[in-house]
């Protein structure tokens, strides 16, 4: 099965799994499944932290190298945008 996983499940998978529930987890470590990522949610990624609010526990460049990952083609030109710029505080 393909799972496009949105941002935040993304986030707690790597960093709170605790906050996502059992069956999630199973859909999420299944090896027969594929998970994906969003060229917008690595953006959205790399942006939090640029601005210092986000913490994941591998780079992004490690995550979008990972087979359990793949990557749209252009997904590495955005780990290392400087995007900063386009983000509005509130």
């Amino acid at each position: 099965m393909k799972l496009l996983l949105d941002t935040h499940t993304f986030i707690f998978w790597d960093s709170q799994p605790s906050k996502l529930s059992q069956g999630v987890l199973e859909l999420l470590t299944n090896k027969d499944n594929l998970r994906l990522l969003s060229v917008v949610s690595l953006w959205e990624i790399q942006i939090k932290q640029q601005l210092g609010k986000l913490t994941l526990n591998k780079t992004l460049e490690d995550i979008i190298a990972s087979p359990k990952f793949p990557p749209p083609p252009h997904a590495r030109d955005t780990t290392t945008a400087d995007s900063t710029h386009l983000h509005k505080p509130v």
